[in-house]
């Protein structure tokens, strides 16, 4: 039953990915509330997950289970405290408090994901290869939009194929075949992903991969990266932007989105920024819970708005982070740092082990991406969070238990009467020992 679960979630991930601009979101009606099949499944997990969330909160890896035990008090803080709360003081109709509601929840399939999936034989290499199968699937639909001349455009005019959560897949497709980030260079995926970030046009993605291409760089020393292979991953890189820049399309999509990511006065950089200020601003006056349930992120009515350009759209902040602040306040915020700050010094301990550095780059990623997008707790996407969070916890269980059983069969060895051979011996223990 949990793998047809899992099965379930990736296919609908997959087609919303692939198709969000043709098909929209999809919806059922329950109980007079409209819920996605992504949040039905969601429900099912909520009920299997909470049985068993305790024990998992009690994991013997330590790192672990401070991951697990923030999560737990989490999902309590806000079906315990949250919800009556909102019931009780907000003026919104039942049906918006569960909508709001549900993406708290996505936090739970990070421990779904960590028992049901991850921890079997060959995950990890399931889970690129749909990535690589979406990335594929979206590069032939654009082709093909291409071809009968369905063109879509930003709001300042510029072409995108795709939407956001499409420069999702294409740059864990890139953090896979580029050995900077752990792995082995693939050209030809390489060029995929980075036309494909062409594709979704979006100038977050651009710069969240620049900025991950340097502090990997900067990481390389430490892991298992050799400088020959940083120096090596840098130069195809550069070629591959090279290259792509001869394109006529994407040199006039890439050039004109990078000019205008550092133009102050562009619509879009101004309508976030002040978007920001706003949701600050509603912040400081709900400082300790938000919004609850509502999904308020400031009071247009109640505020000066001198410092707003008039002809701005005023709408969601764009930032993961000062949503949460908006929305959820100091003691949720304090949560989400504990989850994914902990996720994350989990995958940057374990960096040498080159599948916990692509996961910790793949989490990066989303979360960088985030800052200026509104996908963080998206059910179209959300799993291209969790899944590598959960290979990252998996990661750190499985590389613990092995420094374990090696120290208990050093300390065997030294308990017994066998001599050491002469000089050093690690490489001899270590054969010895091997599993």
């Amino acid at each position: 039953m949990i793998e047809v679960i899992s099965a379930l979630l990736f296919v609908h991930q997959l087609f919303f990915i692939a198709m969000n601009f043709e098909v929209g979101d999809l919806t059922i009606e329950v109980l007079g509330i409209m819920l996605s099949p992504f949040d039905l499944v969601v429900a099912f997990v909520l009920f299997v997950v909470t049985r068993r969330l305790s024990s998992w909160a009690d994991d013997g890896n330590k790192s672990n289970r401070v991951v697990f035990r923030s999560i737990l008090f989490y999902t309590i803080y806000q079906l315990l405290v949250v919800l009556p709360i909102s019931t009780f003081n907000l003026d919104i109709q039942m049906k918006s408090l569960f909508r709001n509601l549900a993406p708290r929840l996505y936090f739970l399939l990070i421990p779904f994901f960590y028992v049901s999936w991850v921890s079997r034989r060959g995950a990890v290499s399931r889970f690129y290869f749909y990535v690589h199968v979406t990335a594929v699937v979206l590069f032939g639909l654009v082709i093909f939009k291409l071809a009968v001349g369905n063109l879509t455009y930003t709001n300042t005019g510029e072409l995108r194929m795709l939407w956001g959560g499409a420069a999702l897949i294409f740059g864990m497709l890139l953090i896979h075949n580029l050995a900077l980030f752990g792995g082995k260079t693939n050209v030809i995926l390489l060029l995929l992903g980075l036309i494909g970030m062409v594709f979704a046009n979006h100038r977050s993605a651009y710069v969240v991969l620049i900025v991950l291409a340097i502090l990997a760089a900067i990481a390389g020393t430490k892991t298992k990266v050799k400088g020959r292979t940083l120096v090596s991953s840098l130069v195809v890189l550069a070629l591959s932007f090279v290259l792509l820049s001869q394109i006529p399309y994407v040199r006039d999509n890439f050039v004109s989105r990078f000019e205008t990511s550092l133009d102050a006065e562009d619509e879009n950089a101004a309508g976030r920024l002040s978007n920001w200020r706003l949701s600050l601003i509603y912040f400081s006056d709900h400082p300790l819970n938000g919004s609850l349930l509502s999904d308020k992120y400031y009071r247009a009515n109640d505020y000066s708005m001198s410092f707003v350009r008039p002809d701005i759209v005023r709408w969601a902040p764009h930032n993961f982070l000062i949503e949460f602040l908006a929305t959820q306040g100091i003691v949720g915020f304090i949560f989400l740092l504990f989850i994914l700050g902990g996720i994350l010094r989990i995958g940057f301990q374990n960096r040498a082990d080159a599948e916990s550095l692509q996961m910790v780059m793949m989490v990066s990623f989303y979360c960088l991406f985030c800052l200026f997008n509104t996908n963080f707790l998206n059910n179209w996407n959300i799993l291209m969070l969790v899944v590598p969070a959960a290979i990252i916890l998996d990661r750190n269980k499985k590389i613990e238990d092995h420094a374990t059983s090696l120290a208990y069969k050093r300390a065997a060895l030294r308990r017994s009467n066998i001599s050491w051979p002469r000089g050093p011996s690690s490489w001899w223990l270590d054969r010895f020992t091997k599993e």
